[in-house]
């Protein structure tokens, strides 16, 4: 992949010059060389296909690249919103954790412009890249090249119907007579795009293994697959009689057969440098730290901002550690089996608390959340934040009790926030191609391959636990049957992909964002309005025929 990634420097002047800007209505005229004169052979045709990667890092706060995948996410039972709760200029994010969700708020129009950035730069792409003149070896090659291309706009597409419904269906340049005419289409509409583009490039793309070392983490056939999968089962909801089902498990079936991926890595070494290249990874947005250009310091915003400096708790050195600006809930620490005895005063209860930590059966909880029972960069990690008058928000609602570990960096900053890691943003992992085929298996009836896949999730989240002889394999696996095995299927997607972006989303497929006012009374969460984003106020005074989402 390293090859791929140090050509990012070399963007195409035709990829620039179609790229979003402040709204995706926004469009340029591309500058000379056009794309009907510049892409003349399978080499310039490659250099464009970098620019479709590079709408992947990208969106219009360049600070920060994909932190609003994690952000959209504090809407959730699972997470909130955390940063310093006294910051006035933190507002916009907690008010949005709230659901005081307004059409110009910041993350809203983030995460619109962000996907049709992806959406206008492929598009540009293919309309650029189809009247070469090839030999058929050159033909296979190109057509691999759309297929990637096709796979990141289905990919953004995908991120902007689960969040907005209907948008609207670009898939050709626009004149700039027709910028200002767009409409939104059906939310069915998008998903039949996004079934075109993912069929078409299923064909095309190679397994993984065919890629060379350098370029491991180009799309491949089964980060395709995947999000086929993950597409269709989100179209399907709990519609038990979908065919989307069977497809689904079908792809996935296909990925685990195709013996690339597995579950040998540890959890918790998903998380680090040296978890960025492994079996685990079906689709990742790739960060090298030899490219300074590129800008994975979403890694810091995720860290851990309050640490204990003695027994003071404290946050001045915040451009070292991070921003922490998600936080685990009590209520996902507690399924993950750790409830704490509060600022336990007696070494008896600090004890059962650090135990319960460290020896958490489900490993998982540990690499999930931080406590004060473990160390970063060492330096202990505040933990119950929303009980403790130094951190605990005052004015808005506040959940978020633990830190998020995930997506952390591996040691403190040297040079600030914007410090390159080199972590990888994993979008899909094999775990969750597991679970998706579980939650297929279950609608097609077949329950004991069900069991059998949510099981071999749960084998790894426990590996530890059974070699320490607390817990053993019997002991730890699902058999359950009926609607209490969906149940814990969902679970356990709750517990293996906590924090990463999922959490809201698997609850509105599932027909269960209620469950939010019972978790989070204090909330202001209402059905029939909050389910999808407001359409940004930016898109709506640019564009007269572009309609406001209900009830905002």
């Amino acid at each position: 992949m390293k090859k791929l990634k140090i050509s990012f420097q070399l963007l195409l002047l035709a990829v620039m010059a179609v790229s979003c800007s402040d709204s995706f209505l926004d469009l340029k005229q591309p500058i000379d060389p056009t794309l009907e004169t510049y892409y003349t052979d399978t080499a310039t045709a490659y250099k464009g296909l970098i620019g479709c990667y590079n709408s992947l890092q990208q969106y219009d706060r360049a600070e920060a690249p994909n932190l609003v995948n994690f952000q959209i996410d504090t809407r959730s039972d699972d997470i909130d919103y955390g940063g310093d709760p006294k910051q006035a200029d933190q507002t916009n994010n907690q008010m949005f954790s709230n659901f005081i969700i307004f059409s110009d708020n910041s993350l809203v129009s983030q995460l619109w412009t962000s996907c049709f950035w992806g959406v206008n730069t492929t598009t540009k792409y293919l309309e650029g890249i189809q009247n070469l003149t090839l030999t058929p070896s050159q033909q296979v090659l190109v057509d691999q090249y759309k297929a990637e291309a096709k796979f990141i706009r289905a990919f953004m597409f995908f991120k902007l119907v689960r969040a907005y419904g209907g948008v609207p269906v670009i898939t050709k340049s626009l004149a700039p007579s027709e910028w200002y005419q767009q409409r939104r289409a059906t939310e069915a509409e998008v998903y039949a795009q996004i079934y075109k583009d993912l069929r078409e490039a299923i064909p095309a793309l190679p397994l993984k293994s065919t890629y060379t070392a350098a370029q491991t983490h180009r799309i491949s056939k089964a980060a395709a697959q995947a999000l086929f999968a993950k597409v269709l089962i989100t179209e399907a909801g709990v519609n038990a009689s979908s065919p989307n089902w069977t497809e689904a498990y079908n792809l996935c079936k296909e990925v685990e057969t195709s013996a690339k991926y597995n579950l040998n890595t540890a959890f918790k070494d998903i998380w680090g440098l040296n978890g960025q290249f492994t079996s685990e990874s079906v689709f990742d947005i790739v960060y090298n730290p030899d490219i300074k250009s590129e800008n994975d310091s979403y890694n810091h915003y995720m860290s851990p901002r309050f640490v204990f400096k003695g027994t003071a708790i404290d946050d001045s050195e915040k451009m070292k550690y991070g921003f922490g600006v998600t936080c685990v809930t009590q209520e996902l620490a507690s399924e993950f089996g750790y409830t704490p005895n509060g600022f336990a005063s007696s070494t008896t209860l600090q004890k059962a608390d650090s135990v319960a930590y460290v020896d958490m059966n489900d490993g998982r909880g540990r690499y999930t959340f931080w406590t004060r029972w473990d160390t970063f960069g060492g330096v202990r990690v505040v933990d119950e934040l929303n009980t403790r008058t130094q951190t605990k928000n005052t004015v808005n609602t506040d959940d978020g009790a633990y830190m998020t570990r995930k997506y952390n960096r591996p040691a403190p900053a040297t040079a600030g926030y914007a410090d390159i890691v080199g972590t990888n943003y994993h979008v899909i992992r094999y775990a969750e191609v597991l679970l998706i085929a579980a939650e297929a298996a279950y609608y097609k009836s077949d329950e004991p391959e069900a069991r059998r896949l949510v099981n071999l999730v749960r084998e790894r989240a426990f590996r530890d636990a059974i070699a320490a002889n607390r817990v053993t394999l019997d002991g730890i696996k699902i058999t359950s049957s009926g609607n209490q095995l969906l149940q814990d299927i969902w679970k356990e997607r709750r517990l293996e992909l906590a924090g990463e972006g999922d959490r809201f989303y698997d609850l509105k497929r599932t027909n269960r964002l209620s469950i939010l006012k019972t978790k989070k009374p204090e909330i202001l969460y209402q059905d029939g309005k909050h389910e999808l984003l407001p359409i940004p106020s930016t898109e709506l005074t640019r564009a007269p025929y572009i309609t406001q989402n209900p009830n905002y």
